[in-house]
């Protein structure tokens, strides 16, 4: 039995696969593991496979310093206070620099 990472079940037949790399439903019906073979090894599917594998996916998550972590503690527990003493949201407008120059670097 051969084992494609490349290819799952279909949805509601039972007589196809899911290709993952063109995101299509693809028969088996004919003639099982030699449709399967002949798919991932053809032009369309080589060349949407290597499409995909050339791509590097692009990360924007940049690393917050600690200061930048305890600035947005604080904002939260401020926030939290303002909602649980149920104070105007007028108050927040000064204490959000206020926090800025409290937290430690």
């Amino acid at each position: 039995m051969l084992c494609f990472d490349v290819v799952g079940p279909a949805a509601n037949d039972p007589y196809s696969f899911r290709c993952k790399v063109c995101a299509k439903d693809v028969s088996c019906a004919h003639q099982g593991e030699r449709d399967l073979t002949r798919h991932v090894g053809g032009n369309a599917h080589l060349s949407k496979f290597r499409a995909k594998s050339a791509v590097t996916p692009i990360t924007f998550v940049k690393q917050d310093s600690h200061t930048d972590v305890q600035a947005r503690k604080a904002d939260v527990k401020f926030t939290g206070f303002l909602a649980e003493h149920n104070l105007p949201l007028a108050t927040a407008d000064r204490p959000p620099r206020l926090t800025d120059s409290l937290v430690v670097s």
